[in-house]
């Protein structure tokens, strides 16, 4: 791992811990382009061992920010909590090592719906349920197409 690439995973890491407390403290928009620049972070690396790192910290701030969002309003626990069993199953489905389009297709998904709650915190509950739910069906997706290749 290079020198820079270094950098840019913990620049990602420290960006998505403060996007988690912005939103915590109703800084809203300050928590989105917090959240965007961790999401950049983890293209920017271009090293293969790098993957691991980005990936976990990825994961821990893209899980960070429902609960953000139950931080600034206690009503948003039980969608946060839906929402992060559902990115549990996904990555679950990720880590099955298929299904990389429906992988693909939930970050983006994930991004888009968190950045708009991040625009319409009242739409939070909503877009979590919803995020949770494609969540499950991506992480069964995946892990149904991972069953194929068993022969019984």
């Amino acid at each position: 791992m290079g020198a820079r690439d270094i950098y840019v995973v913990g620049a990602g890491f420290v960006s998505g811990i403060c996007a988690v407390a912005s939103i915590a403290a109703h800084l809203y928009l300050l928590g989105l382009v917090l959240f965007l620049l961790n999401r950049v972070s983890i293209v920017v690396p271009s090293k293969e061992n790098v993957a691991l790192a980005r990936h976990a910290l990825g994961a821990m701030a893209l899980a960070g920010i429902p609960f953000g969002f139950v931080l600034a309003d206690a009503r948003n626990a039980l969608a946060g909590s839906f929402l992060v069993i559902g990115l549990l199953a996904q990555n679950a489905g990720a880590r099955a090592g298929k299904g990389d389009g429906a992988v693909a297709l939930f970050g983006w998904v994930s991004v888009i719906a968190l950045a708009l709650a991040c625009i319409t915190p009242d739409w939070f509950g909503i877009l979590a349920y919803g995020l949770g739910v494609f969540g499950f069906a991506a992480g069964g997706y995946a892990l149904a197409i991972s069953f194929e290749d068993i022969s019984l």
